[in-house]
């Protein structure tokens, strides 16, 4: 008899560097997927980057950070170098600049 997997259970494996502060045992990773996308791009190192974009796929990582309402710069940068992206592409790139305007 096969075993099946629950797709549930998966989690990438990530560095404790960027969830410090969080139980990663009892993390969502389905449910959560944004939130972890974009802590990992802020504060994880190389390898936990190259695991999200396994994990989650090019496309979701993409998604995830060209709607979050804010990222740090060096963040959009990386973004940017890593997933071939423009600042413009960020809503909170665009929404940040058209509040400097007023």
């Amino acid at each position: 008899m096969e075993e099946t997997i629950d797709i549930s259970d998966l989690k990438p494996i990530i560095s404790k560097r960027a969830f410090w502060d969080i139980d990663m045992d009892k993390m969502d990773y389905h449910a959560k997927s944004d939130f972890i996308i974009r802590r990992v791009f802020e504060r994880g190192t190389l390898d936990d980057i190259m695991e999200v974009l396994v994990f989650y796929g090019r496309k979701h990582v993409k998604e995830a950070l060209v709607n979050a309402h804010y990222l740090p710069m060096d963040t959009m940068m990386l973004a940017c170098t890593v997933l071939n992206l423009q600042l413009n592409d960020f809503l909170c790139y665009t929404t940040k600049r058209f509040l400097q305007n007023y």
